[in-house]
């Protein structure tokens, strides 16, 4: 099917820096195929879908690396764990009188729904039950990173290291051809002290060429630990580092050395319990890193606009001699992710031949007035609400701010059947 979107501008990431103003976005089927002025556009004979966007901007997907979309139904539950511990401690399902299964995948469900709603087609986290991250994901019509949690301790989806060896392996194997679901290993870091734990996800993941994510910890900083990386025969694995703490500068002289690719969530942060190594740094350490919302333990929503908004503040001190605009933001957001998920010769920004993953954000209600540096009202005043249309593999996912693969109203019905704990 060929779709023609006529856009008021387009921010394609690739060039950078760029905005190409009335210009349209031709795609075949899921692929983008040209982007040419509007006053060019020649309307085929063959059956075509015109999309008027000409008040609108469009974006690549948003990307978010670490979105803790799997415990979402947790949203405002008092608590002092983190998720691991929450988990180990069963608290799924005996705490809801429900499944595991259905719990994991109603969450994904409502947030997937609200990044869809506010521009993000692709997220990623570690999890447990991989498969109803992915079975939620696919009703949806977007892009899920599934990290599978490997541990030598039991939960609620494995008993042990070779058991959930062989159920990440079975689910790799179950979707491997499956568009919108690319795998990763995950583990945490207190794991890194099991060598022989790293090194069989090393070889397994050099056979699969899947990824690893580890989730750290702000009293776990030390090179030490980074070390063990190094010594661990991952060389040929990719490493996804979450939360990574305030570093060292020979930290972060071994994170580039060993490559490491980083999930930073901006609001999280800010909260001095959840310290992380601050963006700048991060900027000018030269290392891949994309934008990420975290739980919502930790945050109260997906919405990646809200974190670009708070990632340009980050970077906006005095002090800060890095020369970083509202381009740069939104690359974090886009194709940052992208290239942190290794994902980038596929979505992240819009080229011919990439997947056709695009967000319209309508600019002309009068809110973002005057339309001048377009780039910084994304980032300054972009917001949520904005979105109108949102395409994943050119299937339109959102259309006039409303979900077309599911049922909103029913979505809605079954979160609020879950009993949840005051």
């Amino acid at each position: 099917m060929l779709q023609v979107i006529h856009a008021g501008w387009i921010i394609p990431i690739r060039p950078e820096k760029t905005i190409l103003k009335n210009y349209s976005l031709i795609v075949q089927d899921s692929l983008i195929v040209a982007l040419i002025p509007t006053t060019e556009w020649i309307e085929p004979s063959d059956e075509y879908e015109s999309i008027d966007c000409r008040n609108d901007v469009l974006l690549p997907g948003l990307v978010n690396t670490q979105a803790g979309a799997s415990l979402s139904l947790l949203r405002g539950v008092d608590h002092t764990d983190s998720r691991y511990s929450w988990l180990q401690k069963g608290f799924l399902p005996q705490n809801f009188g429900g499944q595991a299964d259905r719990f994991i995948k109603d969450s994904v469900l409502i947030a997937g729904a609200e990044m869809l709603l506010s521009g993000t087609t692709c997220f990623s986290e570690s999890c447990v039950s991989g498969e109803y991250v992915a079975a939620a994901t696919i009703s949806l019509g977007m892009r899920s990173v599934p990290g599978i949690l490997i541990t030598n301790e039991s939960n609620i989806w494995s008993a042990n290291l070779d058991d959930s060896l062989t159920k990440a392996q079975n689910l790799y194997d179950k979707y491997r051809s499956h568009p919108l679901i690319n795998w990763t290993f995950a583990t945490q870091i207190s794991d890194i002290t099991q060598r022989d734990t790293l090194s069989r996800l090393g070889t397994i993941g050099d056979e699969l060429d899947l990824s690893l994510r580890l989730n750290v910890s702000a009293n776990l900083s030390q090179a030490s630990n980074l070390m063990e990386l190094e010594l661990a025969n991952l060389n040929g694995m990719k490493l996804i580092v979450s939360h990574v703490p305030p570093l060292h500068e020979s930290e972060i002289q071994l994170v580039k050395k060993c490559g490491i690719c980083i999930c930073h969530t901006p609001s999280n942060s800010i909260n001095k319990s959840n310290q992380e190594c601050e963006i700048s740094i991060l900027t000018a350490s030269g290392c891949d890193f994309g934008l990420g919302t975290d739980s919502t333990f930790n945050n109260s929503t997906f919405d990646l606009f809200k974190e670009m908004r708070v990632a340009s503040l980050q970077l906006s001190h005095n002090d800060n001699e890095l020369v970083v605009n509202a381009f740069d933001i939104i690359e974090l957001a886009t194709l940052g992710g992208a290239s942190v998920l290794g994902m980038e010769n596929d979505i992240g920004s819009l080229e011919p031949g990439k997947s056709a993953d695009i967000v319209s954000v309508h600019l002309t209600d009068g809110v973002s007035s005057p339309l001048c540096n377009i780039e910084k009202l994304i980032v300054n005043r972009g917001d949520s609400c904005q979105v109108r249309q949102v395409w994943v593999r050119g299937k339109q996912v959102v259309k006039d701010s409303m979900l077309t693969t599911i049922d909103s109203k029913n979505l809605s019905n079954r979160v609020q059947g879950w009993n949840l704990p005051k």
